[in-house]
């Protein structure tokens, strides 16, 4: 919030105009919350891979057939990715309220600039729990560690650019008042960046 504050003190003493935004995000963030907007724990980036999670990769790999898995989902089971955290943070006994869910980090940019509870395929793949094949979330892996498909957020095929909206649109109406792109993958947008489309390869380090 206060980039955002500071970018738009810097466009109203510029008198500058907005033409269009769109958000890189980063992939793999997960938290537990009554809702994206009131969450119950911190933000677990994919850094965060701890003894817990490992432990929880372990017995995730012991209860579902991985390659099976990953053959929809696309990736193997690991300590960085949301859906082994899941596991992990939406354990029995964890002690979350029934509305209690999984998000992340896009999930709460979304619903703060545009009050949409919903997020993209290209986040969506980025959690470890979404078919890309049936284009869902992958029920038997929701159902191990514990989450409903009805509580996670909703997935649209693709973005339109919009202002934001509500208190984000007053609050910067010079930032906000612009088309913007809600948040994608970095790492398919930098492959974007690089011209790496069609059948072009890209590479990208760090």
């Amino acid at each position: 919030a206060g980039a955002l504050d500071e970018g738009e003190r810097w466009l109203e003493r510029r008198r500058h105009t907005v033409a269009a935004g769109g958000i890189s995000m980063f992939w793999h963030s997960a938290y537990v919350g009554r809702s994206a907007t009131d969450p119950l724990t911190t933000l677990y980036r994919w850094s965060d891979a701890g003894p817990d999670f490992a432990r929880a990769t372990v017995r995730l790999r012991a209860r579902l057939d991985e390659a099976a898995v990953r053959a929809r989902v696309g990736v193997v089971f690991h300590p960085s990715l949301p859906a082994t955290k899941a596991l992990w943070l939406m354990r029995p006994g964890a002690g979350w309220p029934e509305e209690a869910s999984l998000f992340g980090f896009q999930d709460l940019v979304r619903q703060t600039l545009w009050q949409r509870p919903e997020t993209t395929a290209s986040m969506a793949s980025g959690t470890g729990l979404w078919d890309a094949q049936d284009r869902t979330w992958h029920q038997e892996l929701l159902a191990c560690v514990g989450l409903r498909a009805e509580r996670l957020p909703a997935v649209i095929a693709g973005d339109t650019p919009e202002p934001w909206r509500g208190e984000a649109l007053r609050r910067w109406p010079h930032l906000g008042g612009a088309p913007w792109l809600g948040p994608h993958g970095d790492g398919a947008l930098s492959h974007l960046g690089m011209g790496a489309v069609d059948d072009v390869w890209g590479l990208t380090i760090g």
